[in-house]
């Protein structure tokens, strides 16, 4: 991760076969990338692996072990069912600073964080994850108490979050005659409570994943010179701001009043000397409304136009930001709708983000209108 020193790398697999070979293939691909560029194992905090879930079952357990077996020191290891656009597997690894950086692994019954530790700088990056052995609501409910379990072993709580992921399982299911994924929508509110009524609420990614239950990952900050601000784009409606016109008909904590996604379109923060901007999964939305229907390779240059408009000098100097040179992404990822849309999204993506990290994987996502949403890490 380049804010602690390191990076996010992304790897698809080469080779066809069983899950266990594409897996052990991209694998082999980061230890060539570790020796190329002299990183030591320990230094990694984190790997995903995007597994295609449409094609045999999967035993989760054993992919996790082969992972395991290569970077035997404490980890976050997630298995995501999002279809990879190359192979059925990609691995995105996540390495800091080793010599930086004092990384505490701590754990929870359903999940785990790296707790990060550099004097009065802290910064958490965990991984929540309940199977559904309930209904959804509990589910849902479960997560994110195991969430601020985990925060408060870090001594820090939602108000510290800066960005977070949620992979919802089959969230246009229904449960009590209220959506899934308004029922996560919900239950967020619930938990977040006042915590984000002065700074604005974290970035964030949700999209729909082809299991039960919830995954969600989080990255929070804490440290005395930390300055964070919420960011957003001044075409588009904040999340929390969507009026009822573009929301579920029903909420499970209020039947007649649903509650809005709790997201901001992005968040600034400084940290170690560094300034650096999470932006949130967005589509081609103007105002409220999704623009573009059945075209997803317009859609993808709406959502290319909306990341640029986003760090633009004028958006960023009307909330007080300044850039210390040109903006570098190092990270972005395209939750796609339709797995034969990936060439069409590729074909516009790849002249702007030729030479970082890029995810292109097959999800679910908020809208069924929704073609594709872009997500992206920058630094300033």
């Amino acid at each position: 991760m380049k804010i602690l020193g390191g990076n996010q790398v992304v790897f698809y697999s080469s080779r066809t076969g069983s899950y266990d070979v594409q897996l052990s293939d991209c694998l082999e691909q980061l230890e060539e990338y570790m020796d190329e560029n002299q990183i030591y194992s320990g230094s990694f905090i984190r790997h995903n692996i995007f597994i295609d879930p449409y094609e045999s079952s999967i035993d989760k357990s054993k992919l996790i072990s082969i992972a395991k077996r290569r970077f035997p020191m404490p980890l976050i290891i997630n298995v995501i069912p999002h279809a990879p656009a190359e192979g059925q597997v990609a691995l995105e690894s996540t390495h800091v600073k080793s010599t930086q950086w004092n990384c505490l692994f701590k754990e929870e019954k359903n999940g785990s964080c790296q707790h990060i530790v550099d004097g009065k700088s802290e910064v958490v990056v965990g991984a929540v994850q309940v199977e559904k052995a309930m209904d959804f609501q509990a589910s849902v409910e479960k997560a994110f108490s195991s969430v601020e379990s985990l925060l408060v072993k870090c001594n820090m709580n939602f108000e510290n979050i800066v960005k977070q992921w949620n992979y919802i399982g089959r969230m246009f299911d229904n449960e009590l005659n209220v959506q899934h994924y308004q029922i996560f929508n919900d239950i967020r509110t619930k938990y977040y409570e006042n915590d984000f009524e002065k700074t604005g609420y974290p970035a964030s990614t949700e999209i729909g994943v082809h299991s039960d239950g919830i995954l969600i990952e989080f990255f929070a900050v804490k440290n005395a010179g930390e300055v964070s601000k919420l960011v957003n784009n001044p075409i588009q409606k904040a999340p929390h701001e969507y009026s009822s016109k573009v929301l579920s008909k029903r909420g499970v904590l209020n039947l007649t009043q649903p509650t809005t996604p709790k997201v901001e379109r992005a968040r600034y923060f400084e940290f170690d000397q560094q300034k650096m901007i999470f932006i949130s999964a967005t589509a081609a939305i103007a105002g409220e409304r999704v623009t573009h229907a059945g075209d997803v390779k317009e859609q993808t240059v709406i959502v290319v136009e909306n990341l640029k408009r986003i760090v633009s000098d004028a958006n960023l100097s009307a909330v007080g930001i300044e850039k210390s040179g040109d903006i570098k992404y190092t990270l972005v990822k395209a939750y796609v709708q339709n797995k034969s849309d990936f060439n069409n999204v590729y074909s516009v993506l790849e002249p702007y983000f030729a030479n970082i990290p890029l995810l292109l994987v097959q999800a679910d996502l908020p809208r069924k209108d929704i073609l594709v949403e872009l997500e992206a890490e920058v630094l300033l």
